[in-house]
């Protein structure tokens, strides 16, 4: 329970920071923006991405990052969402899931 005896939000972070997955790779500015630049413009109109888009930019712009890890990042948040949103999207598998790819920059970017 968070106690506050001012009128701010006051924002829980675990949901964060148990969703973290550690990278041996360092981790740019310049790499952040070029790889949600490249996600924003392939995404959907409503700025979906599939798991399959992910890999391949990742794998295009973050080479160092291994496809496992970044199954390991879409899955995580694919399963945060599902705490938040209610019932996880009806898929054959958690991997044909679609994600807002702003919404998974910050959580990316954390």
């Amino acid at each position: 329970m968070v106690e506050s005896s001012s009128p701010a939000l006051d924002i829980r972070t675990e949901l964060f920071e148990h969703g973290l997955y550690p990278l041996q790779t360092k981790l740019t500015d310049q790499i952040l923006i070029a790889l949600f630049k490249n996600l924003h413009m392939i995404s959907s109109i409503d700025y979906k991405i599939t798991h399959k888009q992910w890999s391949d930019a990742v794998a295009k712009n973050v080479p160092s990052i291994t496809k496992q890890q970044a199954d390991v990042y879409f899955l995580t948040y694919r399963s945060l969402l599902g705490d938040i949103e209610g019932p996880p999207q009806q898929v054959k598998s958690p991997l044909d899931a679609t994600v807002d790819v702003r919404c998974f920059a910050i959580y990316f970017a954390a």
